[in-house]
């Protein structure tokens, strides 16, 4: 033979109490609602991408043109097609996203003064 419990309203209550998340979780599912949060942030990881793998993206050099190439429209050989001097486009943005990355990730805070 079974007992039956009887529930008091604290009981009650604390089942309809909502359950605790983190304060990381909580923000990640604020962030992830933001779609236009969710697509700077995919644009900013392509940036890097492109910065880190710069030599591989583009494999050109940006400092050697090809005079017959000047002013080419975009091709598969140059995404970004060429400027008048027949440099590719995209090997030197990407070479210039790589700069202020690596001065970015090289930058330290002053040291503390211990008293």
């Amino acid at each position: 033979m079974a007992f039956r419990t009887r529930k008091t309203e604290s009981d009650n209550e604390a089942a309809k109490a909502p359950r605790s998340r983190s304060l990381t979780r909580d923000a990640m599912r604020r962030l992830m609602k933001n779609r236009g949060a969710v697509a700077g942030g995919i644009i900013l990881l392509l940036f890097i991408f492109a910065a880190v793998f710069a030599d591989f993206v583009a494999p050109y050099n940006s400092t050697e043109g090809d005079i017959l190439d000047n002013y080419a429209a975009p091709t598969a050989a140059h995404p970004f097609g060429c400027d008048f001097m027949g440099r590719d486009v995209c090997h030197g943005s990407s070479t210039g996203l790589a700069s202020p990355l690596r001065q970015g990730s090289s930058v330290r805070s002053p040291p503390s003064a211990s008293a």
